[in-house]
């Protein structure tokens, strides 16, 4: 904490004073300065390492709201739906198409982008899946598997957290970091007051 004996020093010291080492009382100060710089360099470097890892942390709370599994669900719905729907030679009626389309539009909807927040109320605006196809289409246990797999996606999505509970925990975090900054600005200050008369008493 800087006291009023250090305020008093550094004005001298702004006004000119000459450094001559035979004042007890400044003698006194700059040994109390010296002491109260190395405590203030370790606490800006603590706070300067709090800062960081709580930063560290408010951004991965942001993109990694998403669990291994519901990434495996992702990857096991594309093999279905790019690969084996896709290249199917069995598409040959409307309603086969309206499920390769209507698969395809959830997949866009629901499957975040590569860094991006995923965002579980997608699902309330997805439109409604077409009618069922008859349990003897060919295409009924690939359209069955892929129906049952973005049920296990949904299902996955629904423990995390909401958009407004990220958001709540992101202007918590938020806070704090500037709370952390504008004390690290103070100290700064301080320190740098501190430096200031150390080097005049060296010179």
């Amino acid at each position: 904490m800087v006291s009023l004996q250090h305020i008093t020093l550094d004005t001298l010291i702004k006004a000119g004073h000459k450094y001559d080492g035979m004042n007890t009382v400044i003698e006194n100060v700059i040994f109390e300065v010296e002491q109260s710089r190395q405590m203030m360099i370790i606490e800006v470097d603590d706070l300067q390492e709090e800062y960081k890892l709580l930063k560290k942390i408010k951004d991965r709370e942001v993109y990694s709201n998403c669990s291994q599994k519901f990434y495996n669900i992702i990857d096991d719905i594309s093999t279905e739906l790019f690969d084996d729907f896709l290249q199917s030679e069995n598409i040959e009626t409307d309603i086969q198409v309206e499920w390769k389309e209507y698969f395809h539009c959830v997949y866009d909807a629901v499957v975040p982008v590569e860094g991006e927040p995923y965002n579980k109320l997608i699902w309330t605006i997805i439109p409604s899946p077409p009618k069922d196809l008859d349990t003897n289409d060919k295409l009924y246990p690939l359209v069955t598997s892929i129906k049952r797999k973005f049920d296990a996606l949904r299902k996955e999505g629904d423990n995390f957290k909401s958009q407004k509970e990220i958001l709540e925990t992101q202007m918590r975090h938020g806070k704090e970091l500037l709370r952390i900054k504008l004390e690290n600005r103070e100290k700064l200050k301080m320190l740098s007051l501190y430096d200031r008369i150390i080097e005049w008493s060296i010179h």
